[in-house]
């Protein structure tokens, strides 16, 4: 098949409609975090995606010769503190996008009555928040904050560029 014809092809399978599963989702987000721990290419087929999954095969494979180029804004991470003053708290957690909001994932470490987490974040736009003793929810003091939609709970947004 010529060049131009699979690009077509491609492009084609690219307009119409996919459906959505949250199985495809998982294997998906398991795929780019392998590539990210790994920083190796994957091929496609490793994933279980088969011909009905084009389309997300091609977004994916964009997202693999991105991961291998290491000038992609995509993936470029940038360190950032994330910081909290409550002295009362016993302990607490970052939750947000970038950890699937699992409190066990991310704690701070305490400093005196401050409470700090380093991370390295890619290029993207996040919704976090702090979870205090594992039932109190506090919005970055020092980010916009905003209301959650789903749930209602306090969080603060943060670009990454």
């Amino acid at each position: 098949m010529s060049e131009e014809r699979w690009l077509d092809r491609v492009t084609e399978t690219l307009k119409a409609p996919v459906e959505r599963s949250e199985t495809l989702d998982q294997r998906i987000l398991d795929a780019v975090r392998a590539v990210r721990r790994t920083g190796r290419q994957r091929r496609l087929g490793a994933i279980g995606l088969g011909v009905g999954g084009l389309a997300a095969a091609a977004v994916l494979a964009v997202v693999f010769v991105s991961s291998s180029s290491s000038r992609s804004p995509v993936l470029a991470s940038s360190p950032i503190v994330f910081e909290l003053a409550d002295a009362s708290a016993h302990r607490v957690a970052l939750v947000g996008d970038f950890n699937d909001w699992d409190q066990a994932r991310t704690p701070l470490s305490r400093d005196g009555d401050r409470w700090r987490a380093t991370l390295s974040l890619p290029t993207g736009i996040y919704r976090y928040a702090f979870l205090v003793d594992g039932v109190r929810w506090v919005a970055d003091p020092g980010k916009p904050g905003a209301d959650d939609a789903d749930f209602g709970q306090p969080i603060s947004l943060l670009a990454m560029e």
